[in-house]
Order: C-alpha cells, then structure tokens, then sequence
C-alpha cells in the first residue's frame, strides 16, 4: 500500500477494509483475536473511467449489513462483502465523489465540487 486515503471495520469487526487512491482494488485484511491484521487479499477491483485521474478509492464506508462503499471518480461503488461490485451510483451530473458516509440506513456522498447528496 502507498497511498491509503481511507480504512474502515467490516460489520463484525474482523475485517478492515482499505482504499489506497494509487491502487485499482480495495483490499481487505483479516484480523487475528487480538484484532491484529494477519492476511490481505483483494476484495473487489474498482471500475474506472478511461482517462482517470485518481485510479483507486478516495474514501469507504461500510454499512451494518457489511456492503462497502467507495467514492471514486465515477462516484459510489458497491461492493459485496464476497467481493462483487454490484452497483455504480453517478453523482449528478458525472462528477467524482471524494467522501462517503452512513448515517444510520442514509448513504451520504461529497462531490468534488463541495455538494453533499444523501440516498
């Protein structure tokens, strides 16, 4: 990892889930029972637009039913917690998302332009 722009806790906590801006996948690692990180594996590979300026994730979060979010420049990517991106969520407009966040079953994303939407 070289550039991580974002960690967070998978729903039962033995996992951490990392996004990296200058790596193509998110990557997970699995935690010992002293919740140190013991193994990494790719999680899912990012879908990217041809000319991208930032090829990885800019931030995650993840919510209680361990989907992961990811803000990227062609906004919310879904991922299953087995590793399937399942849904692209554009912003308005086709601007990237920099910020991602729950807030109880509310999906919340940041533009790159300041503009928050809620879903």
């Amino acid at each position: 990892m070289q550039d991580i722009s974002s960690i967070a806790f998978s729903s039962d906590m033995w996992r951490l889930y990392v996004a990296d801006a200058s790596r193509r996948s998110i990557y997970a690692y699995t935690l010992d029972t002293l919740g140190v990180p013991c193994s990494m594996y790719k999680l899912a590979p990012l879908h990217l637009v041809h000319d991208c300026k930032t090829i990885g994730g800019m931030d995650i979060c993840v919510s209680s039913d361990d989907r992961v979010f990811v803000a990227t420049e062609l906004g919310v990517q879904s991922i299953c917690s087995f590793g399937l991106t399942d849904i692209i969520l554009p912003l308005p407009g086709d601007v990237p998302a920099i910020r991602v966040w729950m807030v109880e079953d509310w999906l919340y994303a940041e533009s790159a332009e300041g503009i928050v939407y809620r879903r």
